[in-house]
Order: C-alpha cells, then structure tokens, then sequence
C-alpha cells in the first residue's frame, strides 16, 4: 500500500500527521542538544594556546559511543517520521485544494501550491536544526521527490486531461465550467510554484551555510541541483496543457474564424479596393473574435501563460490565413488589400501581448510580399546582390512559385522566366 490508499478495515489507521509533528519536533531537539554536547567536547578538549592534542581521541571516542549509536539509530527514525510527515501533509494539502482568485481580478490558481511548499520548506528548516549536512541532504532529497510524484502529478493529470472546448460533445461535460477552471489553475499554478521551486532552492543554499556549521558547500548545492528536476516536470505539464488548450481551444476557434475569409473576392477594381480598405468586415469581425476570447483569459491567467495565449493565437491566425490564401485568386488591388488586413492583425497582436509576435506573421508578410508585385519578374530584385533588395526567405522557391500563381493576371511564361 502507498501513503495515498485509505486504510481498510484490516490495517490500522495513519497517525494524525500533527501528532508526528509534535513527535519530530522533540526527536530533532534531541539531535540539536547533541550536537552541542559534541561541540562543548570538542571545545573543552583544546588548550589555551590553541593546539588540539586532545580533540581527535575525544571525538573519536564519542564517535563509538553508545550514545552516538542512538543517536544514529534516532536519526533514521526521525528521517522516517519526517518522510512520512512532509508526504502526508501534501496529501492532505492536495485533498483539500481550493482554487484562489475565482471571480476576482487576481489569476486561477490552486491553494495547494502555496501550502506544499510552506510544508516543504518547514521540514528543510526543521532537519537544519539537527546540526547534521547528511540528515539535510535526506530531508531535502525526500522533499523532492514528494514534489516530484505528488505535486507534479497532480498537475500533470490535470493538464493532460484536456481543456474542454465549446463543441457540441462537451455540451455534456458535469460542471463544465469548475472543469475549466480547475485546468485553467493547474495551468497558472505550475508556472507560480517553478518560481517558487527557484526561490525556495536559492534559500536554502543561502541560509544553510550561514547555520549549520561545518557546512560543505559542494555537497548542499549538489543536492539542491536536484530541485531542478521538479522544475523540469512542471515546466513539461506547461506545456503540455498548452497543447491541450492549442487543440481544444485555439485551432478551432480560429478555424471557424477564417470561414468568411473565403467568401471575399480579391480579384478588385479600384472602387472595390477602395471600399474594402475603408471597411473590411472580414477583418473586423476576426479581431472582434480574437479580442472576445482573450478577454476570457485575461483575468483568468497570470500575465506570463496569458501572453504565451496571446502568442499561440497569433500563431495559429497566422497559419490558418496563410492556407485560406493559398486558395484564393489575387490581382494586384487584392493582394494590397490582403497586405492590409495581415497589418491590421500584426498591430493588433502587437499591443495585447508583451511579447514579440511579428515573427509568427513572417511567413504571411513574405506572401503579401509576393502577391504585392507589379509584375512576376520584380521577384528577381530580391536575389539581385546589387539591388539592396535581398532578404532571407522563410518560403521555399516551390511556394513562391505557386503565391505566384494565385496571381490572375500572371501569365505563367512569366512565372517560369522567375529565377529562385
């Protein structure tokens, strides 16, 4: 059985983890009078001059004592009581998580997380008492692997799970709305508690040194590498719930967005071009999506998650116009209409996000590049060394040739005659 099974009625019930506290709080009293009787010997058995002739068979004596070997043998008991402390009060911590900010200003995020890392931090600091670097490192080590299988898994099942969409099928979901939200905190809560795996470790290697004498520092910190680890798993349950929402959420969304795109006609006249740069309703009405979905987020998501939000739908609008381009016919007027609407996107993703998203439309921006040409063979200036012309292509010559061809009033000898 593991710490997470309930007893049957064949076992005996878990102690209550704060009577083991009480418990672990005298046995590391115990171990912190110790280590100060081992310091009066050792200081006791120095002459006045400073010379130890006496220290190192006093020290070795006491080493062999009955007393140190119970204190040795009390030293695994409290590693276990600790263990089993830290575990269960994570347990219970998880059990009762609540999700924080629900319907305020503040961002989802899970209680559970500030709690886990009190408990944590509580035991570190407990076992430093000890005056031991071995007993440190063991509370340390367990304190890592309980964030490992129990904080981080929790967190991972939850993002892997999925975020539920707005198709027809989740119509059904029980409590659809407490799903969202409990994945929307999951995903705020593993990017809150890296920042605090980052700054509970960095305490550590500052307090310990200071407070524990004859502290090693390679040893601590070789230990405190490990935190990385936690960080590394949280990190990848990020991601992997932004996957999830990229699925569930965004592709669709920005699918049905570009419908009407393909109801426009892009083959215009000058009074048709004038009309559709004055009032483009496919362009207002993808913003207005755009702007209305974030805005779900904005309140929901810690500033980072919602920018990297922000930067995954510009992404994907990126990707989806550059398909429904691909099959559209052009003239010249409707490629600097199309040229219009990929600014109006750029600008507006520019200012709802803190992060640089012009790079995501670089591949859209090298299109209207193309379909903005008076004439095919204007293409060559771009590879002409002498033209102050030449940029880095993120399209393949066989794309360029077929935006080319979307070109109704290109004649392919024309299109051919094109050097790539």
């Amino acid at each position: 059985k593991t710490m997470w099974d309930e007893p049957d009625a064949n076992t005996t019930a878990r102690p209550d983890s704060k009577d083991i506290d009480l418990l672990v709080e005298e046995i590391v009293m115990i171990l912190a009078r110790y280590d100060l009787y081992a310091q009066f010997v050792c200081k006791r058995t120095v002459n006045a001059d400073g010379v130890e002739p006496k220290t190192r068979t006093a020290k070795m004596m006491l080493d062999n004592s009955r007393l140190c070997c119970c204190i040795q043998e009390m030293m695994g008991k409290y590693l276990e009581l600790e263990r089993y402390y830290m575990e269960e009060s994570i347990r219970k911590a998880v059990l009762m998580d609540t999700i924080e900010g629900d319907g305020g200003d503040a961002a989802l995020t899970s209680s559970m997380v500030d709690d886990v890392f009190f408990i944590v931090r509580k035991c570190v600091m407990r076992s430093l008492r000890s005056g031991s670097l071995d007993v440190l490192c063991a509370v340390i080590n367990n304190a890592v692997n309980a964030l490992e299988t129990d904080l981080c898994a929790v967190f991972a099942q939850v993002l892997s799970a999925g975020y539920p969409g707005s198709g027809y099928f989740n119509r059904f979901t029980p409590d659809l709305d407490k799903v969202r939200r409990t994945f929307l905190a999951a995903l705020n809560s593993t990017e809150v508690a890296v920042e605090y795996s980052k700054s509970l470790s960095q305490a550590f290697r500052d307090e310990v040194p200071a407070r524990l004498r004859g502290c090693h520092a390679e040893k601590l910190d070789s230990c405190l590498q490990d935190f990385g680890r936690v960080n590394a798993s949280l990190v990848a349950a990020n991601r992997t719930g932004f996957r999830q929402l990229q699925s569930s959420l965004v592709e669709p969304k920005t699918m049905a967005w570009m419908e009407p795109f393909y109801e426009q006609n892009f083959t215009l006249d000058e009074p048709e071009f004038a009309q559709t740069v004055a009032d483009n309703p496919f362009v207002v009405a993808l913003v207005r999506n755009i702007d209305g979905t974030l805005a779900e987020f904005r309140a929901r998501l810690t500033p980072n998650n919602y920018d990297m939000l922000v930067v995954a739908v510009a992404a994907e609008t990126a990707a989806q116009l550059e398909r429904a381009v691909m099959k559209t016919e052009f003239n010249r007027l409707g490629g600097m209409a199309l040229d219009k609407v990929v600014r109006t996107l750029i600008n507006y993703f520019g200012g709802a996000s803190a992060w640089p998203v012009r790079e995501k439309f670089a591949r859209l921006v090298q299109v209207t590049t193309v379909l903005n040409l008076e004439r095919a063979s204007d293409l060559n200036e771009f590879s002409n060394p002498d033209s102050g012309m030449r940029f880095s292509w993120k399209l393949t010559p066989d794309c360029i040739r077929q935006i080319l061809k979307l070109r109704a009033d290109f004649r392919e000898e024309d299109i051919r005659k094109v050097q790539l």
